[in-house]
């Protein structure tokens, strides 16, 4: 079934952690100060919201959050790309996980051997180059070591 199309042509559906299931445009206005008609592929994540409005309020923003300001980015400044994003799903039972860095995204769904993909050469993911770039996999993949936390009552299998 297509689903009307809900993902535009990328792969997954809402809730994978492929584009199609996390890949939201923004629009965002504000008459003075964002330009209209203009776009940003600064990658950007629920995470960033709160330190972005903090920003917006005048306020300090925490110590300690994952996500940062993208004010810079609507305001047409330079914008600091975040280190990574990171996602983690227990989707039918089946654990899975991605990193993002740059537009080098790998993808792991347990079973399954690890997806490496460039997302400014393939934003629908069909190409897989894990076998092409190993060192990239390996990077990737102590990420997704790196960022999960293991929790007793999430039964949750992450890559090893």
């Amino acid at each position: 079934m297509d689903l009307l199309n809900s993902s535009g042509g990328l792969r997954g559906y809402k809730g994978d952690v492929y584009e199609g299931g996390i890949r939201v445009p923004t629009v965002a206005r504000w008459t003075g100060r964002i330009t209209p008609d203009t776009f940003s592929d600064h990658p950007a994540s629920s995470w960033d919201l709160f330190p972005t409005l903090c920003e917006l309020a005048g306020l300090e923003i925490p110590e300690g959050l994952d996500g940062i300001s993208f004010l810079p980015s609507l305001t047409g400044r330079s914008q600091n790309a975040p280190k990574f994003l990171y996602w983690e799903k227990l989707q039918s039972e089946v654990s899975t996980q991605a990193v993002r860095r740059g537009p080098w995204k790998l993808v792991y769904r347990e079973g399954n051997p690890l997806e490496l993909y460039r997302l400014d050469q393939t934003a629908g993911e069909a190409t897989n180059l894990a076998h092409a770039f190993p060192e990239m996999v390996g990077a990737l993949a102590a990420i997704m070591r790196e960022q999960h936390e293991p929790n007793t009552n999430y039964p949750f299998r992450p890559y090893r």
